[in-house]
């Protein structure tokens, strides 16, 4: 007897079976790719606070991947746009890693390279430890965001005054 192919348990019917799985698990991958691309965005938002200022909130855990997708972000959103400093504003973050502090060294020099310049605030005790014991290039700081804001639009008014 011959097994027919919709027969549960055929060799045929087991094939079919895996082949659909396969097909639901990568449009199940891509739905939490970009659902995961979406959080990131939300995670660290650029936001533009004038022309030449934009700030980027870090929220939640801090890892080399968030590192890497907001630099890439940052430096587009930078590239072709008058944005001059970069705050990132670290108060929201509740965890790092090591690789977080490589990673701020590559987003200040890739930074630097296309002209911009970037101000860390809102930096906790645990992750200043780290930072202080690498080698970063100089760093703006500042202790909350606010405080940032506030240093940027004296140098603005002051850059303005001495050009009249």
């Amino acid at each position: 007897m011959t097994q027919d192919r919709h027969e549960p348990g055929s060799v045929a019917a087991i094939e079919e079976d895996a082949a659909l799985l396969r097909e639901q698990l990568a449009i199940r991958d891509a739905i939490i790719a970009g659902q995961q691309a979406v959080i990131n965005e939300l995670s660290a938002p650029i936001i533009p606070v004038s022309a030449e200022l934009s700030v980027v909130p870090f929220v939640g855990p801090l890892d080399d991947e968030r590192i890497d997708d907001a630099t890439d972000r940052i430096l587009h959103a930078v590239v072709g746009a008058a944005t001059q400093v970069i705050v990132i504003d670290l108060t929201g973050i509740s965890s790092f890693d090591d690789s977080v502090v490589h990673g701020l060294a590559r987003m200040v020099s890739a930074l630097r390279l296309v002209g911009a310049s970037l101000v860390l605030t809102g930096i906790g005790a645990g992750l200043a430890l780290a930072l202080s014991s690498a080698e970063l290039p100089p760093i703006g700081t500042h202790p909350s965001l606010q405080a940032a804001i506030a240093a940027h639009a004296r140098l603005i008014r002051s850059s303005e005054h001495h050009r009249r």
